[in-house]
């Protein structure tokens, strides 16, 4: 008799990492009041509560909106990916 083995791979949809805001300076040249611009300009996306005093951000959305940044997307196509990608993480909950 042969016996076959099926592996079954779980890969969630999205995974996701959250990161502090000392780590996107390293990898995203701008200043922190920069950034906080581009969070109440929807340009950036927003940060997600850790704890009562702690805030991260996630990475899968920091990501897009650097790649955008590489494509040269303008203002107004980052703002609605922003939108999109926080719609979506809404829709996780």
């Amino acid at each position: 008799t042969s016996c076959f083995l099926i592996k079954y791979i779980w890969k969630p949809k999205m995974q996701s990492q959250i990161i502090k805001l000392s780590e996107i300076l390293k990898i995203y040249p701008k200043s922190k009041s920069a950034i906080y611009l581009d969070i109440q300009n929807k340009t950036f996306p927003s940060q997600i509560s850790l704890g009562s005093r702690s805030v991260g951000y996630i990475l899968s959305e920091v990501n897009a909106v650097i790649n955008a940044r590489i494509l040269g997307k303008s203002d107004l196509d980052i703002k609605a990916l922003v939108v999109k990608l926080e719609k979506q993480r809404k829709e996780l909950i």
